[in-house]
Formats: C-alpha cells, sequence, structure tokens
C-alpha cells in the first residue's frame, strides 16, 4: 500500500534515465506534472511512488503515456506464464548476456519483444533498458513480500490453505512454462553458438516472429526456472488489463511505464482510462483536486481484489476506512 506524505524526490542515476526515456518517446509532459519519490511507511522503511509536483485540477491528466510505450504481453487469460516468458526474454534482450549498462535511445512500439529495438548508447541495449532497469530487482526486498518467494514454512505459518494452493499452483504453471517454453531456446542458442558460422549468419534475428533469443541472464548465464518465477510475479503485480479497440472483447496485458509505479489506495477516486490500440494514450485521470506533493495512489484491482491477492502479490492486507481488515 501507498506511504505517507512527505516523499522525497527521486534523483538517483536509473531515475534520471528513466526520465530522459519518457522525454524521448511522447511521454515528457508527464514530468511536469509528476516525478517519482520515496515515501515513509514506517520510520525504518520507505517506498518509491508517484508525487504531484504541481497543483492537479479534478478531471486533469495526471499521467498520460502513449500506448506504444507501453509493453504489450499479449491476451488477457488465467495464465501469468506465458507473458512472464515474453517479459523475460524482454528484459534479458534488454540488459542480458553480460551487458545490462548503457544509455537508451527511441522506442519501436508496445508490440513486446519482436519490436522496440532503439539505438541506444550501450552496444547492442534495447531502448527500453532504462524502463526494465525501474523494475523491482530480482530477489531484492520487493520479492521477499510476495508469497510466491516464501518457503514452504513461511507458507504454512501463514494459515492460508486457498493462497498456499494458488502459490504452488503458480510455480508448477511456472515450472511448466520453462520446461515447454523458455529451456529449449536456451537450449537451441547454445547449439547454435557451437556453431562457428552463427554470428555471421545473424542467428537469432526472425522480425516475423518474436526472435528466438538466448534468456542469458545479466551475468550472462542462462535464465533459471527463478528467473520465470520473477517475471510471473512482476505481471501479476504489475500489468494492468486494458480493453482493445471499440467494438471488440479484445482485452490485453500492459505494463505501463510510470503508471505501473503507482502505490495502492482502495480509496483512491483517480481514474485509469484508455485503450490498448495504436495511437491511443492509456491515463491516470484526477479524481478530484491534488496537492503539490501529494501521492498518486491508484487502486489495485479495480478497487475489488481482495487480501488474498494483496498478500500473494505484494504482502500486504488492505483495511477499511478504520483500520481494520479484510477477511482474506
Amino acid at each position: 500500500a501507498g506511504g505517507g506524505g512527505g516523499g522525497k524526490l527521486d534523483r538517483t542515476k536509473p531515475s534520471m534515465d528513466f526520465y530522459s526515456y519518457l522525454e524521448r518517446n511522447g511521454a515528457g509532459t508527464n514530468l511536469k506534472r509528476v516525478g517519482l519519490a520515496t515515501f515513509p511507511v514506517t520510520s525504518d522503511l520507505s517506498i518509491r511512488g508517484v508525487v504531484a509536483l504541481r497543483d492537479i485540477k479534478k478531471g486533469e491528466d495526471i499521467i498520460n503515456v502513449p500506448y506504444e510505450l507501453a509493453l504489450n504481453l499479449g491476451r488477457e487469460s488465467n495464465d501469468p506464464t506465458g507473458p512472464a516468458a515474453e517479459l523475460l526474454g524482454l528484459y534479458c534482450d534488454c540488459l542480458g548476456g553480460g551487458g545490462g549498462e548503457g544509455g537508451d535511445g527511441e522506442s519501436g512500439g508496445g508490440e513486446g519483444r519482436s519490436k522496440g529495438k532503439g539505438k541506444g548508447k550501450g552496444k547492442g541495449e534495447d531502448a527500453r533498458a532504462s524502463y526494465m532497469r525501474m523494475l523491482p530487482e530480482f530477489m531484492g526486498t520487493d520479492c521477499s513480500g510476495s508469497t510466491d518467494f516464501w518457503t514452504d514454512d513461511e507458507l504454512d505459518a501463514l494459515q492460508s490453505p486457498p493462497i498456499k494452493s494458488e502459490t504452488l499452483k503458480r510455480r508448477e504453471m511456472v515450472a511448466s512454462r520453462f520446461e515447454g517454453d523458455v529451456l529449449p531456446l536456451i537450449v537451441a542458442d547454445a547449439d547454435a553458438k557451437a556453431n562457428a558460422n552463427a554470428a555471421d549468419n545473424g542467428a537469432g534475428e526472425n522480425e516475423d516472429g518474436p526472435r528466438p533469443k538466448s534468456y542469458l541472464w545479466t551475468d550472462g548465464a542462462p535464465c533459471a526456472v527463478h528467473h520465470l518465477r520473477w517475471a510471473a510475479w512482476l505481471v501479476t503485480s504489475r500489468v494492468l488489463t486494458v480493453q482493445g479497440a471499440p467494438g471488440t472483447t479484445d482485452a490485453y496485458r500492459l505494463m505501463i511505464p510510470l503508471v505501473d509505479m503507482c502505490n495502492h489506495d482502495r480509496s483512491s477516486p483517480h481514474l485509469l482510462t484508455g485503450r490498448a490500440v495504436p495511437g491511443g494514450s492509456l491515463k491516470v485521470v484526477a479524481g478530484r483536486n491534488v496537492k503539490a506533493g501529494e501521492q498518486i495512489n491508484i487502486k489495485y484491482g479495480g478497487g475489488v481484489a481482495g487480501n488474498d491477492k494483496f498478500v500473494q502479490e505484494y504482502g500486504f492486507l488492505d483495511t477499511f476506512d478504520d483500520g481494520t481488515g479484510f477477511d482474506l
């Protein structure tokens, strides 16, 4: 959940690089209204969120991101592991292979891994590397809050059989997806590299579909199943379901830069609008007047998600306005 007031603006290099990425890709006007900041939760814990840099009137855009800047991870479904495999591949395209440092260029669109290569400052670096670096660190502090990374003993101590069952089911789905989709590409890439002519032949470049990349992690080693588990957690905790073109029932899983950095508040009046269509805009619209310095929160799960999801994905319990918790 969102922290309190008194946010401290985030001016670290990764954040400044991310701001530059937004400016280069048609989202720079957001930086006149909002920025990233750290907000205190307790005396020794702070979280990152989005802060208003000026007063914003009710009905005004707080955040406005071009659809092309979002990562479209495919159609909505009950299985997060397919989008997770796509996201992990994109992350490795951007930062993997042991060469994850450098700058960024211009975005090429919101169609997953098949597009989006830019002319970055780092050799071969994807344009979206600056955004990838803003995602929660693999096995970092944020991961410890999700049951996806808990031990069996910790799951038992939670004393919630539904959450344990769902967590173990997802782990099985991740393992199956890794064995069926990711590992074969890792093996195929290793076989290609064993061929002295692979580099000259441009192995792995297929502009007609998803490129069979190597799934090499940032240290140059092949990804393992726990990397895909991390990506699946990112999908379930950060992705928004957005409707497609009017007149269709299409819905897509999008990761939307800046929007996905907003924290949760069940009482937030702000509205999420937009469609997953080329040329479209994905917005957070002010549901009331906002004061400069105020944290911008949104309702996770459309305001209807329960504590089972919040515990599993984020590690917090939502509460009523009087401070009492919801039943699991």
